[in-house]
């Protein structure tokens, strides 16, 4: 190794301490810094390695771009707010606020007990960047996307192209390949004069190729290459525009992005946070196979949305404003093993047949009196629950065949309003799980 490698090698060797720092919670790093200056902020780190500590989960759960939950209320304590709480900061990005208001976050709160909240955030130059990390030997992608006029490209190893389009939306779709001189990690940074497209090609992400081809194999060297995306001003979205990215981590979203949600995150693997923000041309939210998931945070929806999150195997909970499952298809949440706390807000009619199937960890599940049916198999295999709960209803919703997890356990009940018990046990498809139901007072007096 000569010299000048080991220099070379001794910076980048600096530059991922300063990323696993920032990782750990430590804030204000420079990357300018000396080792010898580091030792402190090392030290810094709490005992565990498990930088700041975030605040504990209640009912009202504020979370930053990459899930760190940074606010959390009771109920009683989030309605009490005459003001959402600070923004959190980053160097890089300029916060724009939660995504709901406090007026409409408290009326969601009043009927439905629970809300999660996430920031928005926009890059402070306005610019779009993708952090990449190249492996030795694929060291030429390709970096795709539509637009309607010039903007130039970054690609972070002090070389520029610029690029001109005349596609908008799903059309004309310019790629545009570098050559870089060795592997490593870069930052890839699109300017913001003119409104970019990012979308897919086939069934995978535009945004970095390993040729101008849709086959999926043999992009994957370079999708996967792909760890963060920062999003800036004249962003516009469409189906497919991350899915496969497959150790993408995490995404911001701006409070003024544009497009249709569909596809974006469908099968990236690593991703474990994000928000879905409500726009017009959105209709449908799949994350079908993001197994490293762990919680999903909704905007305030004006109009039900389609959902398809099966195979989210990491996922632990989710609050649902606006979902229109009966026109989702099936399975919306099934596979999702590792699902323990669902609120269904009290706007959701129907769930969708097989919609829980195998979510094994959910031990309960309140159903709000908006649901009027419960299709086929909507909790099947959920094996360890305890109860469903029925109370607030002031009908008998209509039921499928194999709602319920009879086949598997018989210590679980279903919870009905005392008023309507002796009608709930005599109603066709209910009279077969009577031995089940319990009326409220009954089972307030076991508790």
């Amino acid at each position: 190794m000569t010299t000048a490698d080991y220099l070379e090698q001794l910076q980048q060797d600096k530059s991922d301490l300063v990323d696993n720092l920032t990782t750990k919670g430590i804030t204000g790093l420079t990357g300018n810094e000396t080792f010898t200056e580091l030792v402190p902020e090392v030290l810094n780190i709490p005992s565990g390695g498990g930088g700041t500590t975030e605040a504990e989960y209640k009912d009202v759960n504020f979370y930053d771009y990459d899930g760190a939950r940074v606010y959390s209320y009771t109920k009683t304590e989030f309605l009490q707010l005459n003001a959402m709480p600070e923004n959190p900061s980053h160097d890089g990005l300029t916060s724009q606020g939660w995504n709901w208001s406090l007026s409409d976050a408290q009326t969601f709160v009043t009927n439905n007990d629970k809300l999660d909240i996430a920031q928005h955030y926009v890059t402070n130059d306005g610019k779009t960047r993708i952090y990449i990390e190249l492996q030795e030997g694929r060291t030429s992608p390709y970096c795709g996307f539509a637009l309607n006029g010039t903007v130039t490209i970054d690609w972070g190893d002090n070389t520029t192209s610029t690029v001109t389009g005349t596609g908008t939306g799903n059309s004309g779709i310019v790629n545009t390949q570098h050559n870089y001189a060795k592997s490593g990690k870069y930052v890839i940074s699109i300017s913001n004069e003119t409104k970019i497209y990012i979308r897919g090609k086939g069934s995978m992400t535009n945004l970095l190729w390993n040729n101008n081809t849709s086959d999926v194999l043999y992009n994957y060297i370079y999708l996967n290459a792909i760890k963060k995306v920062e999003l800036g001003n004249n962003v516009e979205i469409s189906e497919n525009c991350f899915r496969q990215a497959r150790c993408l981590e995490t995404v911001t979203i701006p409070n003024n992005l544009t497009g249709s949600s569909g596809g974006w995150f469908s099968s990236d693997n690593s991703l474990k946070f994000i928000l879905i923000k409500d726009t017009s041309s959105t209709t449908r939210i799949n994350m079908i196979d993001c197994v490293s998931l762990k919680n999903i945070v909704f905007s305030n929806f004006e109009s039900n949305k389609q959902i398809e999150m099966s195979n989210c195997y990491s996922l632990q909970k989710i609050v649902m404003p606006k979902v229109d499952f009966s026109t989702s298809g099936t399975s919306a949440f099934a596979n999702c093993t590792n699902l323990k706390y669902i609120t269904i807000s009290n706007n959701i009619t129907t769930l969708q047949t097989n919609a829980f199937n195998f979510c094994y960890s959910i031990s309960n599940i309140k159903i709000p009196n908006s649901i009027t049916a419960i299709p086929n198999g909507a909790f099947s295999n959920c094996t360890g629950a305890k109860y469903f709960d029925f109370s607030t209803h002031t009908a008998v919703p209509t039921l499928g065949t194999s709602v319920f997890p009879t086949s598997y356990i018989n210590d679980f009940k279903i919870i009905v309003p005392d008023s309507l018990y002796d009608t709930w046990i005599a109603t066709s498809g209910w009279s077969s799980v009577s031995s089940y139901i319990i009326s409220k007072s009954d089972w307030d007096a076991l508790q």
